[in-house]
């Protein structure tokens, strides 16, 4: 098969073609309804007289009708962008209007450079159309489909609105609307003002760029100015930008941080004036993200799957990287050139794809790597005000180069999991730290390491490059903390707990031999005292000054000695004789040092802060016991005898006080799982006395064992097996009635 153009064609090649022909079909111009096919194909739907000039200036070559088709359409919406610009800025009434107009000279333009683009695409064949976790970045634009609407809709508001904020779920595709919808179409000139001017991309900590002159700023992630710790002034800063002329910025922010905007109330004013939302796409849309990137790089869809993944991610706000992803594991199953329904379905689908490429990238390191991996995605997470698991940006230097570690780095961005960059490390997206099972396992388990993690990793670093100074080491409740957790380490944070535990130490020593040389000088202080005495009679005076060096000494003595026991309380790993040795120091020396040192050990443990109280008007609490089963504290009142009930686990009060006698003196666990047993006065006046079988659930007496003839009770000693097990005393005999047979069992 072979064509030519026969005013142009060489006349050798033409005589040689025409020989050895076997028949020959000679082209017809293009007809009308042929020219609006092609234009219709190019441009969609334009006017008839539109299609009459291109036809007609054409000649009926398919080529020219191409060029025209381009070049006048192109021309007019240029126009009719241009007049839509003049009319917005100063016709508020007409301004919706205008941006419609400006919107739908953007989709045309767009349409035009989807053409242009995949006519010269030069694409390796079946290369992955798509990016998994990652987000489409500018030189992705060509591959990039499906939110041309929302593309058209932010070029619109940029013509009248200098701070376009993008608002959507995570998920949602912000990142990749911005960075490959929005920044190109500007570069390519969909508005004029803003062709060629220079585009910055930006996260939140990354300085902001010097403008001068018109420009486009994009801060990405903007959620992390309210999640991390980001100058106050930086969102002052972004703000006395949007006053520069032709200066537009556009920050990408998650719904649910919107609210956080209002701290800042020049800034919740320009969100709330443009705000453009970035909901789920529709099915056609969504036909588009998954039919036109394949088709760009010879890939073929098979009938079906597109329908399949359409009602997979339909209406779900947050489904767009696990498409994405889902749809890398198909290409990576698919047959010759056609990705097919079997490879989506063999790769889990929407809901599987990531957990199944967390899992694949996992299983092809060695333990020592996949160690590593554990270590590296904990700290690549955090939890934010709310405890919702988020991700966190890390320095590169923060997980050292052990070569395990690097081997876990490189196959985990490999796979599009972790992204690097100037700006540190960081998980591609947030969608990994809960669909894949196995990361959300591990997040569970190290809620505790987050917490510490957040200050321990930050404060290392800094201690590390400022030369490890002593003065910036842990001390006190916030180094006995972390000597507790010691989790996974980095090889400066350990190096930084060590010489916090030396410094703490040596300080100890340094104490305790103060002590100890105050105590030498007490003992040579009393021999000089007894000394004084002996002259007491002719030196009375010198008797004095020496009474009060001793009391001097004294105090000096006592402090020294409640500050060795607050140290020691610091230091002391197990809790009971922490609190214990910081109760001893404060009643040896009453200082605020010491109330300190108990303050501290106490918020080391937080658990030992809970308390049960009586009530002042009902008696003091005599006694507690647990029921058997461990999930009531009871405990008798002195007052009323009345009974008074917790939970185990809260220290909550689970019922007011119920008075079952005169008096209750003792309280012991029973033999079920809910009763206690309680030696009660049932009636003073008559001495009558009685141990009570009490249902601490159901809040009744189960049994009464009467008890005749004692005068005063003493009260009851833990139970063996039996009530006969109980031991009683009175002034005048002891005894102790017959078990009933329930009680034996």
């Amino acid at each position: 098969v072979a064509s030519y153009d026969p005013v142009r064609a060489n006349p050798r090649v033409r005589r040689a073609i025409m020989e050895s022909a076997g028949a020959v079909r000679e082209l017809e111009p293009l007809s009308r309804a042929e020219v609006a096919q092609v234009v219709v194909r190019i441009a969609g739907n334009v006017d008839a007289a539109v299609v009459d000039e291109i036809a007609a200036a054409a000649d009926g070559w398919p080529g020219a009708v191409e060029r025209l088709t381009v070049e006048l359409i192109g021309r007019a919406s240029t126009r009719r962008v241009a007049v839509a610009v003049e009319q917005a800025a100063p016709a508020s009434l007409a301004l919706a209007a205008a941006r419609s107009e400006v919107a739908t000279g953007v989709r045309d333009l767009a349409r035009l450079r989807a053409w242009r683009s995949a006519a010269a695409a030069q694409a390796t064949q079946h290369a992955c159309p798509y990016r998994g976790l990652a987000a489409y970045e500018q030189r992705d634009a060509a591959l990039f489909h499906g939110r041309d609407e929302l593309v058209a809709a932010l070029c619109a508001r940029l013509v009248d609105t200098v701070f376009v904020a993008v608002v959507g779920p995570s998920g949602a595709g912000k990142s990749s609307l911005v960075r490959a919808g929005l920044l190109p179409a500007l570069a390519d000139g969909v508005l004029p003002q803003f062709r060629d001017v220079p585009q910055w991309t930006i996260v939140p900590g990354t300085p902001l760029p010097a403008i001068d002159g018109p420009g486009v700023l994009v801060v990405d992630q903007f959620e992390e100015v309210f999640t991390s710790e980001v100058d106050g002034g930086y969102v002052d800063d972004l703000v006395a930008l949007t006053q520069q002329e032709d200066v537009r910025v556009i920050v990408v922010l998650r719904g649910d941080f919107v609210g956080a905007c209002a701290a800042y109330p020049q800034l919740a004013r320009l969100v709330g004036d443009g705000t453009v939302l970035v909901g789920p796409m529709r099915a056609e849309e969504l036909r588009h993200a998954v039919e036109l990137p394949a088709r760009q790089v010879g890939l073929r869809v098979e009938e079906g799957l597109t329908e399949v993944i359409v009602d997979d991610v339909r209406d779900k706000p947050g489904a767009l990287p696990l498409l994405s992803t889902a749809l890398v594991e198909v290409w990576q199953r698919r047959a010759g050139a056609t990705l097919t329904a079997a490879a989506y379905h063999q790769a889990g689908g929407v809901s599987g794809a990531v957990a199944r490429l967390g899992e694949a990238a996992y299983a092809s390191l060695d333990e020592p790597a996949q160690e590593a991996a554990r270590r590296l995605l904990l700290r690549l997470a955090e939890s934010d005000e709310h405890g919702t698991v988020v991700r966190r940006r890390v320095p590169r230097a923060e997980f050292g180069d052990d070569p395990a570690t690097v081997r876990a780095l490189d196959v985990f961005v490999a796979r599009r999991l972790i992204t690097t960059s100037e700006r540190g490390v960081e998980v591609t997206h947030e969608a990994a730290l809960t669909l894949w099972p196995r990361l959300a396992g591990w997040l569970a388990e190290d809620e505790r390491g987050r917490a510490l993690r957040r200050h321990l990793a930050p404060t290392a670093l800094d201690w590390a490059n400022a030369g490890r100074p002593d003065s910036e080491l842990y001390r006190g409740a916030r180094l006995s903390g972390a000597l507790d957790w010691a989790g996974d380490l980095s090889e400066v944070e350990r190096a930084f707990l060590s010489a916090s535990r030396d410094a703490a130490d040596r300080e100890l020593r340094e104490e305790i031999a103060r002590a100890d040389r105050l105590a030498r000088g007490r003992s040579r202080l009393r021999a000089a005292l007894a000394a004084t005495l002996a002259l007491l009679i002719v030196a009375t005076g010198a008797a004095v000054v020496a009474l009060d060096r001793q009391r001097a000494a004294t105090t000096a003595g006592r402090e020294a000695l409640a500050r060795r026991l607050g140290a020691l309380a610091l230091v002391t790993p197990d809790l009971d004789r922490s609190l214990l040795l910081a109760v001893q120091a404060m009643r040896t020396h009453d200082e605020w040092e010491t109330r300190g040192d108990l303050l501290a050990v106490l918020a080391r443990s937080p658990q030992a802060l809970h308390q049960a109280r009586g009530a002042a008007d009902k008696g003091s609490l005599v006694q507690v016991a647990m029921t058997g089963d461990g999930s009531t504290v009871v405990a008798a009142g002195g007052g009323g005898g009345r009974m008074f009930t917790w939970s185990a686990s809260t220290l909550a009060r689970t019922a007011e006080p119920d008075p079952i006698a005169q008096t209750a003196r003792s309280v012991i666990a029973g033999l079920g799982p809910h009763d206690v047993f309680v030696a009660a006065a049932v009636n003073i006046d008559t001495g009558a006395q009685a141990v009570l079988r009490w249902d601490a659930v159901e809040r009744r007496t189960l049994t009464t064992y009467a008890l005749p003839g004692f005068d005063m009770m003493i009260g009851i000693a833990p139970l063996t097996g039996q009530l006969g097990g109980a031991s009683m005393g009175s002034g005048a005999s002891t005894g102790v009635p017959p078990s009933p047979p329930h009680a034996a069992r």
